[in-house]
């Protein structure tokens, strides 16, 4: 587990979950990349835009790891809500985006890092 991020990194992030535009904000860190055609329907894929970081306001953002093409995030130290689990859905050719899950929705190998139960 790495703890202490900057926060969740992502081509065309956005925030899939109110309760993380809340928590957190988004930042442009990386320049505009993807489809430029003007004439393109960008039917099998998103177009262009800039690599963005969410950055939680308050609390300690540690990674726990991969499955599939997710990544698991836990948000701790937060007032009210204690501990939120993100997850990371790297989509390209369609844009990243993060949302809020349960425990249950985590692999066990990765809730285990954290000393949590399901």
């Amino acid at each position: 587990m790495k703890k202490n991020l900057q926060g969740i990194r992502g081509w065309g992030l956005y925030v899939w979950d109110p309760e993380l535009l809340e928590l957190g904000e988004l930042v442009d860190v990386g320049p505009i990349s993807g489809c430029r055609r003007p004439t393109c329907r960008h039917v099998s894929h998103d177009p262009a835009a800039p690599w963005r970081r969410w950055v939680p306001r308050v609390g300690t953002l540690d990674y726990l790891g991969t499955s599939g093409n997710c990544e698991y995030y836990l948000l701790h130290d937060h007032a009210p809500l204690g501990r939120v689990f993100i997850r990371l859905r790297r989509g390209r050719p369609y844009y990243s985006w993060i949302d809020v899950v349960r425990p249950t929705q985590i692999p066990e190998d990765l809730l285990a890092q954290t000393g949590g139960e399901r």
